[in-house]
């Protein structure tokens, strides 16, 4: 098994949209899914891009994805990167490509010397484990999502 975790181009966009198009499936959460693919490539390949991406490339086929973006952190006064979603084909499971993209992302991080950002469910225990074997300290903070047609 031949795999390489690379930056996301201007081709590999249909596909990585394709697996974050499996994730909200997996997830029971395609309604809430409002981009489709060619917002997907217009937003990665926009200038500058607002979305950045990685994938994971195994024996030519791209099975694994990380969508994430650069922003702004006012208490630490400094750039990181908010990685947004991270997603494995299920056939490509159980080789830690899923890992191996978080630790690609970890090292971009690094070399610029920002953190990384995520989200992770609470009941999702076992990536819980993994991400604090990585380092990463898991806060209890709630997310707040209020969408405009809730604002009065």
């Amino acid at each position: 098994m031949a795999l390489i975790i690379r930056q996301g181009t201007h081709a590999d966009t249909d596909a990585a949209y394709s697996l974050i198009r499996a994730l909200a499936v997996h997830e029971d959460a395609v309604d809430d899914l409002k981009m489709d693919a060619a917002g997907f490539k217009a937003a990665a390949t926009a200038s500058p891009p607002l979305l950045l991406f990685l994938v994971a490339e195994r024996d030519g086929t791209i099975v694994g994805t990380a969508t994430y973006v650069e922003r702004f952190h006012i208490w630490n006064n400094s750039l990181f990167l908010n990685l947004d979603d991270l997603y494995v084909a299920p056939g490509a499971r159980g080789y830690g490509i899923g890992t191996k993209l978080l630790a690609a992302l970890g090292a971009e991080a690094k070399s610029r010397g920002i953190p990384v950002k995520w989200e992770v469910n609470q009941d999702n225990e076992d990536a819980a484990r993994l991400y604090e074997r990585m380092g990463a300290r898991i806060s209890q903070k709630g997310i707040c999502w209020w969408a405009p047609e809730n604002i009065d």
